[in-house]
């Protein structure tokens, strides 16, 4: 993963701090909740090939109903949550390997 380094001032004095970027490991994206809800269905297991526009979750918020996608077809990673788990919005749902 990359690691960043950035320079704050932190009570009057400068300092050097080193963040490392968090996610899907290379290769691999992160399916987020593109809002606060509840999963509702998830229609896939890890390491299952899917294809481009596949629905792999189903997300319930706010009378709507989302159908969160794969955006290219690939092999699912992990998955981060289950039928039934409360979401917010940027959670990370799972990963999509190419």
């Amino acid at each position: 993963m990359a690691v960043k380094t950035f320079r704050i001032r932190l009570h009057g004095r400068e300092q050097e701090v080193e963040v490392e970027e968090l996610g899907a490991p290379a290769g691999e994206q992160s399916l987020g909740a593109p809002a606060d809800g509840r999963i509702s269905k998830v229609l896939v297991q890890a390491g299952q090939d899917v294809q481009a526009g596949e629905v792999l979750f189903v997300l319930d918020a706010k009378n709507m109903s989302y159908e969160i996608v794969a955006p290219y077809a690939g092999t699912i990673g992990v998955l981060k949550t289950q039928a039934g788990a409360s979401v917010h919005s940027g959670d990370v749902l799972g990963t999509l390997k190419q």
